[in-house]
C-alpha cells in the first residue's frame, strides 16, 4: 500500500484546461498540477484524466507533457516521471471563390460564391 502519493502535472503552455475527471477519492488542483492520490492500496490503481484544447500558437507544433511523482512514502524502482509527446497538426482550410461572371456589365448583378474544406 502506497501512502502519501502525489503527481504533478502541469499543462503545458498554449494549451486549455477545459475539465478534468479524477478517481474517486483523489484530488486534482488546476492551478498547481498535483494530483492528490493519497492511498493507494496494492493491486489497484487510480487515473486523472485532463481534457485539453490546443490553442492556434501550437499550430504544427510538438508539445511535451510530463507527470512526476512529488510523494510516495516507499522506495519506488520505477521511473518517477512519464512523458507524452503529442504533435498538433497545422489546419488545412481551403477557401475558394467561385465567380460565374469575370466581367459584369454595369448595372448586372453577379454572385460570389465560397467554398471551404478540409
Amino acid at each position: 500500500m502506497l501512502l502519501y502519493l502525489q503527481v504533478t502535472d502541469n499543462i503545458p503552455s498554449g494549451l486549455t484546461l477545459n475539465n478534468y475527471t479524477s478517481s474517486s477519492g483523489t484530488t486534482y488542483n488546476n492551478a498547481t498540477g498535483v494530483w492528490n492520490i493519497g492511498t493507494l492500496p496494492n493491486s489497484l490503481n487510480a487515473s486523472l484524466i485532463l481534457y485539453v484544447t490546443p490553442k492556434t500558437i501550437l499550430a504544427g507544433v510538438n508539445v511535451t507533457n510530463t507527470a512526476v511523482i512529488i510523494s510516495e512514502d516507499q522506495y519506488n524502482p520505477y521511473t518517477d516521471t512519464t512523458i507524452i509527446n503529442v504533435h498538433v497538426p497545422e489546419s488545412k482550410v481551403v477557401l475558394t471563390n467561385l465567380l460565374a461572371i469575370t466581367t459584369p456589365n454595369v448595372g448586372q448583378p453577379f454572385t460570389y460564391h465560397y467554398h471551404c474544406r478540409e
